[in-house]
């Protein structure tokens, strides 16, 4: 492929947090036969501080960032925003970025099983809580299901202080698959993952399962959840995109 056939350009904070999109992309392209090629878009440290914002401010404080780093790109590349937080506002981002750009609502979307009506979504709590995560998802006719706010603590404790820090204790492991269970009760036909930490955890330890082709999550006494990452969705996404 040459370049002016356009790239995938991975927009991260840093390289390590880029390679789960790298490996995802990889991946993809290759079980679909599929040549591309990656560049990684490094957001200057200005993110930072614009990330301490409010969420509902982000329109214009994260989004003008993302914008002028992909400004160097080219309309026929194909831009995938490493992060779930930074991806909430995409909707700007999609339609003034220089580049094309993967919609996560969209991608996600694509990727839902159409009988999930009601989708779990596991991820940090300012994600969980973002409104355009959930209006996101409305747009497609799913409704959104998240756990309580006591776990919604649980969950952001496991996810800051056990697998950020790779520190995976059995309680960890038991309050995670808590929290898969609740929003499991809550009937949600499917669990979203915005956090790439949660799945590669389950399948480290063979809490994962394929399905009838989906992937899913075996809780409680071997129930299965059918489980969709987030960091595959996009990456899958930006492979279709780049090479139709």
């Amino acid at each position: 492929m040459s370049q002016d056939q356009g790239r995938i350009v991975l927009v991260a904070e840093s390289e390590g947090a880029a390679k789960p999109y790298n490996d995802a992309v990889m991946g993809f392209a290759n079980s679909a036969g599929k040549q591309v090629i990656i560049n990684v878009a490094i957001l200057p440290e200005s993110i930072k501080e614009a990330k301490t914002t409010p969420i509902e401010d982000w329109d214009k404080t994260v989004a003008p960032i993302v914008i002028n780093t992909l400004e160097e790109y080219n309309p026929n590349d194909v831009a995938v925003i490493c992060s779930n937080d930074l991806s909430i506002p995409t909707a700007r981002i999609v339609h003034q970025a220089k580049t094309q750009v993967v919609d996560i609502h969209e991608a996600n979307a694509a990727m839902l099983p159409f009988s999930a009506d009601k989708v779990a979504v596991l991820a940090t709590k300012r994600v969980m809580k973002a409104k355009p995560v959930a209006e996101g998802l409305a747009k497609y006719g799913k409704e959104i299901v998240l756990p309580s706010d006591y776990s919604q603590d649980i969950l952001d404790s496991v996810i800051y202080d056990n697998l950020v820090k790779k520190d995976f204790t059995q309680q960890a492991h038991e309050n995670l698959m808590g929290v898969i269970s609740e929003v499991a009760s809550m009937n949600a036909g499917v669990s979203l993952c915005a956090c790439r930490l949660i799945t590669l955890y389950l399948d480290e330890v063979k809490a994962t399962v394929q399905c009838n082709r989906q992937k899913a999550v075996v809780y409680g006494e071997n129930k299965l959840m059918p489980w969709l990452d987030a960091t595959d969705t996009v990456s899958s996404q930006a492979v279709d995109m780049l090479t139709a």
